[in-house]
């Protein structure tokens, strides 16, 4: 009798995991999530798939985001109470629209 495959598959990990990503939730349960699933995909695939599965997923989750915070100033776009509608740039303290 052959023995039951542990994991999943790559193919079947990665859709679901931006899937999980994109949808909104809470942040920490999305977390755990994705690991159970990253782990699934090194138990049936072995380490590499599991590299391949978080380049993949940090690319795709670089573009969900609409605000990175690597840059050194601050932008915000849209309308607000305070600042009212436009693209404002936080400028030594202060906002100033663009």
């Amino acid at each position: 009798m052959k023995d039951a495959k542990l994991g999943m598959y790559y193919q079947d990990v990665a859709p679901r995991c931006k899937r999980i990503l994109k949808n909104p939730g809470h942040p920490e349960a999305k977390a755990a999530l994705v690991n159970s699933l990253r782990n699934q995909c090194r138990l049936a695939e072995g380490e590499r798939a599991q590299a391949e599965l978080d380049r993949e997923l940090s690319h795709s989750h670089k573009n969900l985001s609409t605000f990175s915070g690597a840059g050194n100033r601050q932008t915000g776009y849209g309308p607000g109470r305070k600042l009212g509608d436009g693209r404002y740039r936080l400028i030594d303290g202060q906002w100033v629209k663009q």
